[in-house]
């Protein structure tokens, strides 16, 4: 018997003790792998930012809006042919 005593339900207690280390190990690699994964996720969502951030305009520029002026087509004798482009103009919103 190896000297590993039985309990009442018939499993020797080395036995047990062996699966609770097994889980406990195994637990804490998923546990490691699981806080790498997360540590992976934060550092690729931050380096996308800092790459993508130095491209994005300022607030101000947003704020800004220059409304795009059609391109008119003039004869030699300066009358207006034909326009190009949509005719924007910038409304207020009201709540």
């Amino acid at each position: 018997m190896n000297g590993a005593k039985r309990r009442g339900n018939g499993a020797r207690t080395s036995d047990r003790g062996s699966a609770m280390r097994r889980y406990v190990r195994l637990s804490g690699a998923l546990g490691a792998l699981a806080g790498a994964g997360l540590l992976a996720i934060v550092a690729l969502i931050s380096g996308g930012y800092f790459y993508v951030a130095p491209g994005l305009p300022q607030a101000e520029e947003l704020r800004d809006i220059r409304v795009q002026i059609p391109l008119s087509i003039y004869s030699r004798d300066g009358r207006l042919i034909s326009q190009f482009g949509e005719r924007r103009t910038p409304g207020a919103l009201e709540d």
